[in-house]
């Protein structure tokens, strides 16, 4: 049986629930501190999942 990763809670954020200011200083913080996260987020691939189920963006902070 397979077991969690961690036991502990993961802090995540709901990027595209935060206000404009604090959305684009996270983003910038991403595009610094988690470049490929950052080139996944903004692949067509992802935004297509976005879109088409009206998706939300979390990330652990």
């Amino acid at each position: 049986m397979a077991r969690p990763l961690s036991r502990q809670a993961r802090r995540q954020v709901n990027l595209s629930r935060l206000p404009p200011a604090e959305k684009r200083a996270a983003w910038e913080r991403i595009k610094k501190d988690r470049p490929a996260l950052a080139s996944l987020l903004q692949s067509e691939e992802v935004q297509a999942l976005i879109r088409t189920f009206n998706a939300e963006v979390w990330v652990d902070e």
